[in-house]
């Protein structure tokens, strides 16, 4: 078999997981097999897997407890059969022809992982992603690993026009991820796909760009795990640390470490957005900001934005990061304020 395609599902709303299971069985490509992973699911999600499972011979469906979703991935890669691991979050979908496409790619190529590109999906709105400098991938991978790297880490714009740091997007090799043992770390709650991409691309022989948009993210549901929840600090600082050690292991490259750094700059923004500025955050505003600056100055975040450039145009958010770095919380509420008006203008 080809292709094991690894869904974990956790209460998905049913016509999003209806769409995402069927865009799997439509492919043009046969040789796949669809692993569910019911993460601990209301009962009539689980029944809405079991039923597909009753219906198609290439579905299974394993039931466990709710783990997270690192636990559920790492649940379907325990249970793989084919030679290539896709990762498909179950409120998206692909396009019928990218299995097709993806065996195309791999028949000519020796590699490890494949990557493409992607639609942002919002009610009927697509856009489209796809690496515009696709001259970057004729490099040999030992000389742009390094940059793949930094952009999972938010520090590159080279990759900019594609998610490298999601697992979704990618097909990984069943054999090289077995020998490498890379599995999710089930103690991250938040933006467990960056430590595992840093990892994967480290450990990879070689890395292909597959230029199509075949897979569609749902941005409708995106709000839901972008929500206040007070264990945010918590949960992306763990992130954050995690991302340093990476970058601790390779001494020998120390722009890595700068990198890092830039990765946790985004954490606490992403605190900032979630929990600090939240507006279902009930804390007062002079709650919510003191707690803004004791946790600036609290580790890593100090040493992170204490190295903050405002030329630094590598950096996705190098102008926030400036006003974070200077604790001006009134102005950055002010600047995001603006920043979403104008998008909502825009759509």
């Amino acid at each position: 078999m080809k292709f094991s395609c690894v869904l974990p599902v956790y209460n998905t709303e049913k016509e999003a997981l209806h769409q995402c299971i069927s865009s799997v069985l439509n492919q043009t490509f046969k040789d796949y097999e669809i692993i569910l992973v019911d993460d601990g699911s209301n009962r009539k999600t689980a029944f809405i897997c079991d039923c597909y499972a009753d219906q198609y011979l290439n579905i299974k469906v394993i039931h466990q407890d709710n783990m997270g979703l690192a636990g559920a991935r790492n649940t379907g890669i325990d249970h793989v059969s084919g030679d290539w691991i896709v990762h498909i979050d179950a409120d998206d979908w692909i396009d019928a022809d990218l299995l097709q496409k993806l065996s195309c790619a791999i028949e000519n190529n020796i590699c490890d992982i494949v990557f493409w590109g992607y639609r942002a999906c919002i009610g009927n709105k697509k856009v489209e992603y796809l690496l515009k400098n696709e001259s970057i991938m004729e490099d040999i991978y030992e000389i742009r690993k390094h940059e793949m790297i930094k952009a999972i880490m938010f520090a590159s714009k080279k990759f900019n026009d594609v998610a490298l740091n999601t697992t979704w997007g990618k097909a990984f090799r069943t054999k090289y991820v077995k020998q490498n043992n890379l599995k999710f770390n089930p103690d991250l709650k938040r933006s467990q796909d960056v430590i595992y991409n840093l990892y994967a691309f480290d450990c990879a022989e070689e890395v292909l760009y597959l230029p199509t948009a075949s897979y569609n993210y749902r941005l409708d549901n995106d709000s839901l795990s972008r929500g206040y929840n007070i264990k945010t600090f918590e949960r992306m600082t763990k992130t954050a640390n995690a991302c340093l050690e990476f970058a601790e292991k390779h001494s020998d490259t120390p722009e890595y470490k700068i990198a890092a750094f830039v990765f946790c700059r985004r954490c606490f923004r992403n605190i900032i957005l979630q929990d600090y500025m939240d507006k279902s955050n009930p804390q007062k505003r002079g709650i919510k900001k003191r707690r803004f600056k004791e946790g600036l100055i609290q580790e890593p975040y100090k040493t992170a934005f204490s190295m903050v450039n405002i030329r630094d145009n590598e950096e996705r958010d190098h102008i926030e990061s400036h006003m974070i770095a200077k604790g001006q919380y009134d102005i950055l509420s002010l600047y995001w304020t603006v920043r979403k008006i104008a998008r909502m203008i825009r759509r």
